[in-house]
């Protein structure tokens, strides 16, 4: 039997950890300093400390990964497919940027 109901969309609370923060300054050191190939990938273990962040902090394959949000906001750009899930992200990274 199918249903007519709608989801109810609330944002989701994030609970930031000592664990989560310590992976998040992990691996912004390591986006910081990590170098470029020429294919403009970062680094494998840069990849995947930002994805090991990206699983602590619950966020699905679909959700835009915090670490796109760096530089978007000082140059006035913005994620123009999503801007829920851009405003999202940069959200989380703000509040792990002000806890650090």
């Amino acid at each position: 039997m199918t249903t007519t109901r709608t989801p109810i969309n609330r944002g989701r609370k994030l609970r930031i950890t000592p664990e989560i923060l310590e992976a998040y300054k992990r691996a912004r050191k390591l986006y910081d300093t990590s170098k470029i190939d020429e294919w403009g990938l970062l680094s494998d273990q840069c990849r995947a400390a930002c994805g090991y962040l990206h699983v602590l902090l619950g966020r699905t394959a679909c959700d835009l990964d915090i670490f796109d949000t760096i530089g978007c906001e000082a140059e006035g750009r913005s994620w123009n497919e999503k801007p829920e899930q851009f405003a999202d992200a940069l959200a989380v990274r703000r509040e792990l940027e002000r806890l650090a």
